[in-house]
């Protein structure tokens, strides 16, 4: 049986694990959620932009590359967070049932 002093440390490292793997998926998908809503709340009649790819090189153009991440505070902590949390509940279900995720194998 793990020590209390080592179970908290391996929940620490989940922790922050799952906090910089939620801040990359952020990072890296940001700037696509940003053109997606660029694209979508446009006006029908007299839209801003041709496509996908002339929305990325209007932002970069006009707003320099930061454009892209505009309102990135909010799902930064959010998903950053609910990353970790995440993280550190499998963490935790795997030590109280440590043959959970042998008896799943068998049966799929």
């Amino acid at each position: 049986m793990k020590s209390v002093l080592s179970m908290t440390c391996v929940m620490a490292l989940d922790f922050l694990a799952g906090c910089v793997g939620g801040a990359a998926g952020v990072l890296v998908g940001h700037p696509f959620d940003t053109v997606k809503v660029r694209l979508q709340v446009q006006s029908v009649e007299k839209p801003l932009y041709r496509g996908t790819y002339h929305c990325f090189q209007s932002i970069i153009k006009h707003e320099s590359a930061f454009g892209l991440y505009k309102g990135i505070g909010s799902p930064m902590m959010g998903l950053t967070f609910i990353n970790a949390l995440v993280s550190n509940t499998s963490t935790i279900i795997e030590s109280a049932f440590p043959l959970s995720h042998k008896i799943l194998l068998k049966y799929c």
